[in-house]
Parts: structure tokens; C-alpha cells; sequence
């Protein structure tokens, strides 16, 4: 039971100390106390290219080289690429192994990638759920880029 006592007196203490610290102060050039955070936030993002941009112009940069690649092979492609497996058709395969090269990037973070690719999966997926047309993914992608 010592310990526990010693360990609730500190941090109580931490917390009294904590009540008498000065509240941060913003620099002179920031708008805000919570734009310290976003200055941050953006400087870290300034130097990394946008991920999902680079995913889905190679995507359709694909699409139009290879005419037989469709929507189900763009999600069997994004599909492979979170689980690390390999698609069974070919032109499917061709485009994961196009779409690792991004993430094989120096620029480029694996977290960020895997971020997008899952993202843009999920989106397919709402896509094939609603299957009306065979390349509605493909036609949405190319609406976003531009």
C-alpha cells in the first residue's frame, strides 16, 4: 500500500504543477492558440506529395495504356496491396506492382500510402456495391483529379 500512496501523492504533485504552468502563448505571426498545432501539422505535410493524388493518376494512367483493365481489377489491385498478396489476373498484378513502385518512393510514407489505398478501396467498394456501370470507380477517379 506505500507504493500506492506514493504514487497517488505524485501525481497529484504532476497535476498541481500542471495547473500552475502559464498557458502557452501563441508566437506573434500565429492567429491562434491551436495554430502552433496546424503550423506543425503543415510543415510536416509541406515536403510529402499527396499521396492519393500520385495513387489515382497512375491508376488511370494504367487504365488508358491497358484497355482491358476495368474496375474490379482496380479493386482487386488496392485489395492485394493491403493484404500483400498478388492479384490472380494478370492486368490486375501489373497495376499493384505499378502502384508499389509509389510507395517504394522515398518521398513517399508507408503509413500515408497504405492510409490512401485503404481509402480508396473503401470508396470502390461503395462503387461496386451500387454496380450500374462497369467503370463508374474509374469515371469518379478521373472526376477527382481534375
Amino acid at each position: 500500500m506505500a507504493k500506492r500512496d506514493d504514487l497517488l501523492r505524485r501525481l497529484k504533485q504532476a497535476d498541481r504543477r500542471r495547473g500552475r504552468r502559464p498557458p502557452a502563448t501563441p508566437n506573434s505571426n500565429d492567429s491562434g492558440a491551436d495554430s502552433g498545432r496546424q503550423t506543425v501539422a503543415a510543415s510536416e505535410s509541406a515536403g510529402q506529395p499527396d499521396v492519393t493524388a500520385l495513387i489515382v493518376s497512375e491508376v488511370l494512367a494504367f487504365t488508358r495504356s491497358d484497355t482491358s483493365c476495368r474496375d474490379p481489377q482496380v479493386v482487386s489491385a488496392l485489395r492485394a496491396l493491403l493484404r500483400g498478396s498478388s492479384p490472380a489476373v494478370d492486368s490486375a498484378r501489373r497495376l499493384r506492382d505499378q502502384l508499389q513502385k509509389i510507395a517504394d518512393r522515398p518521398d513517399v510514407k508507408l503509413r500515408d500510402f497504405r492510409t490512401a489505398v485503404k481509402g480508396l478501396s473503401e470508396q470502390a467498394m461503395q462503387f461496386d456495391r451500387e454496380a450500374e456501370g462497369d467503370d463508374r470507380f474509374l469515371n469518379y477517379l478521373a472526376v477527382l483529379i481534375e
